[in-house]
């Protein structure tokens, strides 16, 4: 094994035992991070099996394999934004109604 390898791979587990912390000491929802964990899962694996990212690259038609990381770690990244995205507009309209709620109980009141 590389020595490359073995520092993307340590990089890798030490990035996974902070999300694993983060979540175990409730900073992060994990329903918030199951993108992350994923993403983790599959950085762990080609760490491990660079010849992985080769193969597929080859087979995909892309000229170098470290553009095959950029379009992987881009297809991540818009996931998790429009994830993200996604709670947020909830988060919006459940304030929405829980101000609309207040204010008729005030009313009331």
């Amino acid at each position: 094994m590389a020595q490359y390898q073995l520092s993307l791979i340590l990089g890798v587990l030490i990035y996974l035992s902070i999300l694993i912390v983060l979540i175990v000491r409730k900073k992060v929802n994990i329903r918030y991070t199951i993108l992350w964990l994923l993403a983790t899962i599959v950085m762990l694996i080609l760490a491990i099996f660079p010849q992985l990212i080769t193969t597929l690259a080859r087979l995909m038609g892309i000229s170098e394999p470290t553009n095959l990381l950029f379009v992987i770690q881009g297809f991540f990244v818009l996931l998790i934004v429009m994830y993200l995205t996604t709670i947020v507009s909830w988060l919006t309209n459940r304030l929405n109604r829980l101000t609309q709620h207040h204010a008729l109980v005030a009313c009331k009141a």
